[in-house]
């Protein structure tokens, strides 16, 4: 069960199911049927389904078709929520009670100042954050603290049990100023950590469960509404450059047949539930894990959104934007997903949502997939990877703080290459045409790494190398 209930955004987001039926356009679910239960608080909410009304909460409702459904909620007095339904193949997943945000609920924002800066940050939040809570409705009202002074009013408010005097939302600069709670076993449980549209605020976001608004906060937590920007990948609220990236991909079949697949592979992705979409990996990929799941932390996956579909026929990257949430934390979050074609079916190479390979797919992989020609070139031969030897790290050279990754490049004319590191939960892509990749751009983890070379023709062939492992 989770503890923290789910609050949805002005846009779609996933609510869950009780089933055991497939994913959206899996071909099992035919004959399977699910069913809903749901409560909110308040109760009496009318609940429509693909605008079909199925009556008022609390309510079970059964026999219901499987796949992704349109859900609304609607109470006089409190914000609607629109929700997106995705029906799991094996795990019946429950929520506890969804909260109904207030129309016109104030959300109170601390802002915690640095512990190796002195003073209190402005009282204010961006104009952009300040616009969007404005246009869901809400008002807010920023309290700036010095980082030497938060503790001790947090904690002054906590135990004093006056929800009206808890912050909905404590953001900082960096987690020094929280890291007390976090360790408080009385605290921790009413954090919920926050990333995305928040992080237009702050870095570091929590979410107060117990705060007066809290259900207002987790609605705009999980408006999945925005972009990261390149290199930076500060959240922000404007989406047209994707649609201006170079390498589009032209063909509207294939479009509609990336984004249907992409979205069933980047739930089951960050649920870390890879099993269930069995149809849609390619043989070799590297990473089946997921972003949760692998270390008992159940997620839910919000509204799914493509912002962009690259490349050609052959050969394509797609960016989503997703809402989600856990026991622990929620928000938003991009996904890359990279498609071979195979036969007459998209297969799923590497799906990730590493930092620095969503940078790269907003710079390097763009311009990698304007470059794609449609006409049928000669075969591609593969890389060969040359150093470490499978299971080493690299050593450092003479003068070198790190060492390096290194292959033979292919020997195949106009060949760009991707070289792909996997931990597990993600892989950390570059895109290279020099033969090697230093240590010092990965992170440590303490893992097992495998990695690889995809060389990648002017026609978007796509040819892997072997692929070796170390521990990183």
């Amino acid at each position: 069960m989770f503890r923290h209930p789910i609050r949805a955004a002005c846009c779609l987001v996933l609510v869950v199911l009780s089933c055991s039926v497939a994913l959206a356009g899996d071909d099992d679910t035919a004959g399977k049927t699910a069913a809903l239960r749901l409560q909110t608080d308040p109760p009496g909410a009318e609940v429509f389904l693909d605008d079909a009304a199925l009556g008022k909460t609390p309510l079970t409702s059964r026999d219901l078709k499987p796949g992704l459904r349109s859900l609304t909620v609607k109470k006089d007095g409190y914000v609607p929520m629109t929700l997106q339904l995705l029906l799991p193949v094996k795990r019946p997943i429950e929520l506890d009670t969804l909260p109904l945000a207030k129309e016109g609920a104030t959300i109170t924002v601390w802002r915690v100042g640095s512990s190796h800066v002195k003073g209190a940050p402005p009282a204010q939040v961006p104009a952009d954050l300040k616009r969007l809570i404005t246009d869901l409705g809400f008002k807010v009202t920023v309290v700036g603290l010095a980082a030497e002074d938060f503790g001790t009013k947090f904690l002054q408010e906590f135990r004093e049990g006056d929800k009206a005097k808890l912050p909905d939302i404590i953001a900082g600069t960096n987690y020094l100023p929280f890291g007390a709670l976090q360790r408080d076993p009385g605290i921790k449980p009413t954090l919920l950590s926050a990333r995305g549209v928040l992080t237009a605020a702050d870095p570091v976001v929590f979410l107060v469960s117990r705060s007066t608004s809290h259900a207002a906060a987790r609605y705009l937590a999980l408006t999945n509404r925005g972009m990261a920007a390149p290199r930076s990948f500060s959240w922000s609220l404007k989406e047209e450059a994707q649609n201006k990236l170079p390498g589009q991909l032209k063909s509207k079949a294939e479009r509609t047949a990336l984004e249907d697949v992409s979205r069933r592979a980047t739930a089951a992705y960050i649920l870390g539930e890879m099993d269930e979409v069995k149809s849609l990996p390619h043989k070799n990929v590297l990473g089946r894990e997921g972003v949760f799941g692998a270390d008992g932390r159940r997620g839910v996956v919000a509204g799914m959104r493509p912002l962009c579909v690259l490349g050609n026929s052959r050969l394509a990257f797609v960016l989503v934007t997703a809402s989600f949430w856990n026991e622990t934390a929620l928000g938003c979050m991009e996904v890359l997903s990279v498609w071979v074609k195979s036969g007459d079916a998209w297969s799923l190479l590497t799906i990730t949502n590493d930092p620095i390979s969503l940078e790269a797919a907003t710079g390097d992989l763009p311009r990698l997939a304007g470059e794609l020609v449609e006409d049928k070139g000669d075969a591609v031969q593969p890389a060969t990877l040359v150093s470490p030897r499978d299971g080493l790290l690299p050593r450092p050279l003479p003068g070198q703080r790190f060492g390096d990754f290194r292959w033979t490049p292919s020997q195949s004319k106009g060949v760009v290459e991707i070289a792909e590191f996997n931990y597990g939960k993600a892989s950390r892509l570059f895109v290279t045409r020099g033969g090697s990749v230093s240590a010092g751009q990965l992170w440590t983890t303490g893992d097992q790494w495998s990695w690889r070379v995809l060389s990648v023709g002017k026609d978007g062939q796509v040819v892997l190398s072997d692929a070796w492992l170390f521990r990183h």
